[in-house]
């Protein structure tokens, strides 16, 4: 069936089906993805986390006589020395693109579109009480969108573990350079 796109079903089938809707798709996906993300990273970190531990408490509790086994205990040495650091590398990707906090974001805006939602017009209102819905429904609905593109300015910024590192590293750098 044709729909009149300048009739007041029209416009509103456009504001809803296009942008509402598509917004909504877009906050799911967003949402699923970054906690898959989030999921997967914290099960990574967690998982060198524990590496760690079992290593550390095996050279601990190995018996005197695992001199004998050189390999082992090397092993097991170089594992709870590394695996931290992997874990640690986790932490700053972690940090760096905040999946949890991005989350939050989507989540809030999601339910925000539900009010956004409850707007909409119905086929029985009076023309002019219809106007005045579907105009509250279209504001409603891009207000969502402009304030969850405001929360970018309070996402987008550097970690302080990750500043910290940085500015480690300049320092290390800057105590090697060769005096002249």
């Amino acid at each position: 069936k044709g729909i009149d796109y300048f009739s007041k079903e029209g416009k509103y089938h456009l504001m809803n089906k296009y942008v509402l809707e598509d917004q909504r798709s877009y906050y799911d996906r967003a949402i699923e993805k970054n906690k898959v993300s989030a999921s997967g990273v914290n099960v990574l970190r967690s998982s060198f986390t524990l590496a760690a531990g079992i290593a550390s408490a095996l050279i601990a509790f190995l018996p005197l006589s695992a001199g004998d086994h050189p390999l082992l205990i090397g092993g097991l040495v170089v594992i709870s020395v590394i695996t931290p650091t992997f874990g640690s590398a986790f932490s700053t990707l972690a940090d760096l693109y905040q999946w949890e906090r991005l989350t939050s974001i989507y989540e809030t805006a999601r339910r925000s579109l539900a009010i956004a939602d409850s707007l909409s017009p119905m086929e029985e209102m009076p023309d002019d009480i219809y106007l005045a819905s579907l105009d509250a429904f279209s504001e409603s609905t891009l207000r969502v969108m402009r304030d969850e593109s405001a929360q970018w300015g309070q996402v987008i910024k550097t970690p302080e573990r990750l500043k910290e590192y940085v500015e480690n590293v300049q320092q290390k750098s800057t105590d090697a350079q060769p005096k002249s």
